[in-house]
């Protein structure tokens, strides 16, 4: 079976029996104006005739040509969205809205975690307020805090620590994880002057 020809082969073909139906119907004339008595009026109109025929053929091949052009570039397209369809169902929105709604539980227990911890340094605080020797505060901009045998317990503040949680995870990241009319995520949550003993406790989680 023969293989199917590709639009630039037709057009070529076409071309090419054009180009010889020009060269005949021109020798032939030719020939006539050198005074050739052997050309005869009907040899003129058959090469005349095959020159039209091949000129109609012509504009045939450009047609077919470009029908298949059209054909080939639409299957290309649908192949093109196929493979783009796959690539978008491989990490769908839903994959995302679940990873969202594990974090947001995961950040909902880092703030009940921190409350906790706040609730006990400011009950603890309110014990030691008034005993010599130990230094107790239950109000101030960090919060509650004690001092208590060398040893200084501070409040957590939620929102802090939930900043500081996303501006590592952001920092982390080369491009500072981008947002809308920012810089990054990290340039906007970053503050050098906000530390907390939660840091060197995560340090020691992460081993």
């Amino acid at each position: 079976m023969n293989a199917r020809r590709t639009p630039e082969e037709i057009e070529r073909a076409a071309d090419v029996d054009v180009r010889r139906a020009d060269a005949t119907l021109a020798a032939l004339e030719q020939r006539v104006l050198d005074d050739d008595p052997d050309v005869t009026p009907r040899e003129i109109e058959t090469a005349r005739s095959a020159r039209h025929f091949a000129g109609l053929r012509q504009r045939a091949a450009q047609r077919k040509a470009s029908a298949m052009r059209a054909e080939q570039e639409a299957a290309e397209r649908e192949a093109t969205l196929a493979a783009a369809r796959e690539v978008l169902a491989a990490h769908s929105l839903d994959d995302v809205a679940d990873a969202y709604v594990t974090a947001r539980k995961a950040v909902e227990a880092l703030v009940a975690a921190c409350d906790a911890r706040t609730d006990a340094v400011s009950r603890a605080a309110t014990m030691l307020l008034t005993m010599d020797g130990v230094t107790a505060r239950v109000d101030g901009v960090r919060g509650p805090f004690v001092e208590l045998g060398g040893e200084r317990h501070e409040s957590v503040l939620p929102g802090s620590a939930v900043r500081r949680l996303v501006a590592q995870v952001a920092e982390a990241r080369p491009d500072g994880m981008p947002l809308p009319y920012h810089k990054s995520l990290a340039r906007l949550l970053s503050d050098p002057r906000d530390r907390s003993q939660l840091d060197a406790a995560v340090a020691r989680a992460e081993g």
